[in-house]
């Protein structure tokens, strides 16, 4: 039933002229992806990922506003400025697990891909501030389209 809907919206969208064909697009691509998984209560569930191209891939699963496939591409100075930010905050200077002390709280896995190094970096509330505000900044991405 879930492919179906997700195929539903893929098809909707490109007729709309509004998705690039995503499914055409490389995991290795991928330079900053963000996963935001399920809690006990209404948590948001849903993947982002910004790929080397310029696009940037929502996929809402449960308690978001949009649900589905939604992509759209930033400009190349958007593109840098993430890059720069992730850069300027070390992310690759932080630790891998930051461990979640309750279990009711959503894991949230986030993954910068810079050259021949990948980085990912797991936890929910408990991580520094930095991190949080890297959150925030790729998820203004989907919020601003």
């Amino acid at each position: 039933m879930t492919r179906i809907i997700l195929l539903f919206s893929i098809l909707f969208l490109a007729a709309c002229g509004g998705l690039k064909d995503v499914s055409k697009f490389k995991k290795e691509d991928i330079v900053f992806s963000l996963k935001k998984g399920a809690c006990f209560g209404k948590c948001s569930v849903y993947n982002l990922d910004v790929y080397k191209n310029g696009y940037v891939v929502f996929e809402g699963i449960a308690n978001v506003e949009k649900y589905g496939i939604y992509a759209r591409k930033i400009t190349k100075q958007e593109f840098q400025n993430i890059k720069m930010n992730f850069d300027k905050e070390n992310f690759y200077g932080f630790d891998d697990n930051y461990p979640i002390a309750m279990s009711d709280l959503p894991t949230i896995t986030m993954t910068y891909n810079k050259e021949n190094m990948t980085k990912t970096v797991q936890g929910s509330i408990n991580r520094p501030q930095q991190i949080l505000n890297l959150q925030k900044n790729l998820e203004q991405l989907i919020k601003s389209n």
